[in-house]
C-alpha cells in the first residue's frame, strides 16, 4: 500500500514539475497568447523612464517636441497601465516569445544588433485596456523595455519597482485638462473616422480583383469645416501609429498570385514595399475586414474548379499562413454552433439534389463582412454539381469570448436609415452618437446628429464607386483624433476632389 502511495506521489511531482518548467520557458510560438493570473502583479511591474529613442525611417530624425511627464514615463502594475499620455485602469496583460531576428525585422526594419538585442528570443507584452489604449512592449532585459511608436523604437528603463504616485497624478491631472476630453454620448469632442474602402477593379473576371483605399474625416469640436483626406492602402490604427495594409496582384499562365503585406507606417520611407509581414500564394484575396488585431478575407483557390472560402487572420498568424480557428474567437460553443450551422446549410443543399458532393465549412473557414451596419461572422458551404462548382453563405450566429471589434454598435435603427436614404447599402455611428455616415451606391453622406437625431442637410458627400464596399471602420475622439490627423497627413495623399 505505501508503495502504492508512493509511485502516486512520485507521478504527481512528476507532472507539476513539468508544468512548471513549461510556464517558465514561455511559448515558442509567435501567435500563442498567455494571460497571467488577474491576481499576479505582472513582472515589468514599476515606473519606467526614457532613456534613448532610436528614428526607425531613413534620413535624419524629423524634430519632435521635448516629451512631457505623460511622455517620458510608463507606469505598469495589476490595476493600472499608464504610457504616452494615456492610461486605463483595467488592463489586459497578453506575452508571447519571438525569434528576435524574425520580430525585429518584420516590425522594425532593423536588426538585432542595431538596437541592443543579443537574446535569440524576445518576449512582446501587449497591454490594451478602455477608451483604445493599446501598448506593445519589447522585453529587453529585466529592467529594460521598447516601445515602437511614431516612427521611432524608444528605450525605457526601470527606475521603481512600484508605480510612482507624482507621475500617475501627472496622468490624471492631463486626463481632466482641457484638451484631454471625457468621452461621453452628447458631450462635444473632436472626432476622427477612418474608413477603409475596396473598389471592384474588374468585374469581368473570375476572380475579382480590387483597389483598397482609406479616407479619412475629421469633425472638429467647434463644428468648424469638416477635413477629408485619402491615401492608397488600408492605414489601420495598431500601436505604434499606424499599419499599413496593402494587396498587389501578378498573373502567369492563367494562375493569379495576390500578395498581402501588412507592415508599420513610417513617414518618409522611401521603399518601394516595406518590410512587413507578407502572405502571398496562388490564392486571390478579397479583404472584408480589417482593424488593430484582425484581418479578414475571401479567399480563391485553384483546383479543378475555382472555389472561395472565408479565413481570418490576426496579424502573427498571417505570417504563418495559419487562419485563426473559431474556437479562439467563441470559444468550443462557437466551434459547435458552427459545426451544427454549416450541417444545417449543407443539408439543405443536399436535398435540393442528392446528387450533389456537399462540404461544409471547416471551423477556420469564417469570416466577418457588413449588413444593414454591422460587422456580421459568416461561413460558406460549398457543392459540387456535376462540373459546376455551387457555394452558399450563411451567417454565423456566435457569442465571442473575445473582443473582435472596437465599436460594432448602430445608435439609429436601420429602417429609420432605409426611410431617409432608400437606397442605403451600409452606415455607421460614431460612439459619441454625434456622427452618422450613410453608404450609397455611389456616395457616402456625412450628417451630423442631435440627440439621437440626423440633421436634414447632410455636412459632407464623398463620391465612391458602384462597388465599393467598406471594409473599415476605426473612430477616434479627443486627443487620439488629433493623433490620427496629424499622423496620417505624413502620408502621400490623394486628391479628395477627384
Amino acid at each position: 500500500m505505501s508503495k502504492r502511495i508512493l509511485l502516486i506521489l512520485i507521478v504527481l511531482l512528476a507532472l507539476t514539475a513539468c508544468d512548471m518548467t513549461s510556464e517558465a520557458l514561455g511559448s515558442s510560438n509567435i501567435a500563442e497568447y498567455v494571460q497571467p493570473p488577474p491576481s499576479r502583479q505582472p513582472r515589468i511591474t514599476g515606473t519606467w523612464e526614457l532613456s534613448d529613442s532610436l528614428y526607425l525611417g531613413e534620413g535624419e530624425a524629423p524634430l519632435t517636441e521635448t516629451p512631457g511627464d505623460t511622455s517620458r514615463y510608463i507606469l505598469i502594475s495589476k490595476d493600472l497601465t499608464a504610457a504616452f499620455r494615456q492610461y486605463t485602469t483595467r488592463p489586459s496583460l497578453r506575452s508571447k516569445i519571438v525569434n528576435s531576428t524574425n520580430y525585429v525585422i518584420q516590425k522594425l526594419r532593423r536588426s538585432p544588433d542595431d538596437i541592443g538585442i543579443q537574446e535569440e528570443d524576445l518576449e512582446i507584452i501587449a497591454i490594451e485596456g478602455s477608451e483604445r489604449f493599446n501598448l506593445e512592449l519589447i522585453v529587453a532585459s529585466p529592467d529594460r523595455i521598447m516601445v515602437a511608436r511614431d516612427g521611432f523604437l524608444h528605450t525605457f528603463t526601470r527606475i521603481k519597482n512600484q508605480v510612482d504616485q507624482n507621475v500617475y497624478e501627472k496622468f490624471i491631472e492631463e486626463e481632466e485638462s482641457e484638451d484631454v476630453e471625457q468621452i461621453r454620448p452628447g458631450v462635444a469632442t473632436d472626432t476622427t473616422l477612418l474608413l477603409g474602402r475596396r473598389s471592384l477593379l474588374d468585374s469581368a473576371v473570375s476572380v475579382p480583383e480590387y483597389r483598397y483605399m482609406t479616407i479619412l474625416l475629421h469633425m472638429p469640436a467647434d463644428g468648424s469645416e469638416i477635413q477629408v483626406y485619402a491615401a492608397l492602402d488600408l492605414f489601420v490604427p495598431k500601436s505604434p501609429g499606424f499599419w499599413r495594409v496593402g494587396v498587389t496582384r501578378r498573373e502567369a499562365d492563367g494562375i493569379i498570385t495576390d500578395r498581402i503585406v501588412a507592415a508599420p507606417f513610417v513617414p518618409g520611407q522611401t521603399e518601394e514595399e516595406p518590410q512587413g509581414i507578407v502572405l502571398e500564394d496562388t490564392v486571390g484575396r478579397g479583404i472584408t475586414f480589417v482593424n488593430n488585431n484582425y484581418i479578414s478575407m475571401e479567399s480563391t483557390y485553384y483546383t479543378d474548379t475555382l472555389y472561395s472560402q472565408y479565413e481570418t487572420y490576426t496579424y502573427d498568424s498571417l505570417a504563418e499562413k495559419q487562419p485563426l480557428d473559431i474556437t479562439l474567437i467563441a470559444g468550443e460553443k462557437g466551434k459547435e454552433t458552427m459545426i451544427n450551422a454549416g450541417e444545417a446549410e449543407a443539408q439543405q443543399l443536399r436535398n435540393e439534389d442528392a446528387n450533389r458532393i456537399v462540404r461544409p465549412p471547416q471551423t477556420d473557414e469564417w469570416g466577418i463582412s457588413r449588413r444593414n451596419g454591422r460587422w456580421i461572422f459568416r461561413a460558406i458551404v460549398r457543392a459540387l454539381e456535376s462540373d459546376t462548382a455551387l457555394r452558399k453563405g450563411f451567417d454565423l450566429n456566435i457569442l465571442t469570448t473575445a473582443t473582435v471589434f472596437n465599436h460594432n454598435v448602430l445608435s439609429i435603427p436601420w429602417r429609420t436609415i432605409k426611410e431617409k436614404h432608400p437606397s442605403a447599402v451600409d452606415a455607421m455611428t460614431s460612439p459619441n452618437q454625434d456622427y452618422v455616415i450613410i453608404q450609397e451606391a455611389f456616395r457616402i453622406y456625412l450628417y451630423r446628429m442631435q440627440a439621437g437625431v440626423m440633421e436634414e442637410e447632410p455636412a459632407r458627400i464623398i463620391q465612391i464607386g458602384q462597388f465599393d464596399r467598406l471594409v473599415m471602420g476605426e473612430w477616434a475622439t479627443g486627443v487620439m483624433a488629433k493623433e490620427w490627423l496629424e499622423a496620417f497627413q505624413k502620408a502621400e495623399l490623394l486628391n479628395t476632389n477627384e
